[in-house]
């Protein structure tokens, strides 16, 4: 349920590509009282588009090399770590 409300608001932002630009798009429009021309909106979308495909691939570029370096670095230990109580205050 928790992906499902990250999905949905992450697709409201007001981003050109995502459903929360064409809101976005919309909102100029009227305050416009006139429609964008479509070579203009398609300029935007394009813009975005690569930007948003350029973030994606900048993030799983930077995942990829933290786990590289998790796998790199030894095992501290591969028992599970005691937990003792902590003594009693008298």
């Amino acid at each position: 349920m928790i992906l499902n409300v990250n999905l949905a608001v992450l697709n409201l932002l007001p981003i050109p590509v995502l459903d929360g630009g064409h809101i976005l798009f919309s909102l100029v429009e009227a305050v416009r009282r006139r429609q964008l021309r479509a070579k203009t909106v398609e300029r935007i979308q394009t813009a975005f588009v690569i930007l948003l495909a350029g973030f994606f691939l900048l993030v799983t570029y930077h995942d990829s090399l933290r786990i590289k370096r998790r796998m790199d670095k030894p095992a501290e230990s591969t028992e599970m770590p005691v937990f003792r109580p902590a003594p009693e205050k008298k």
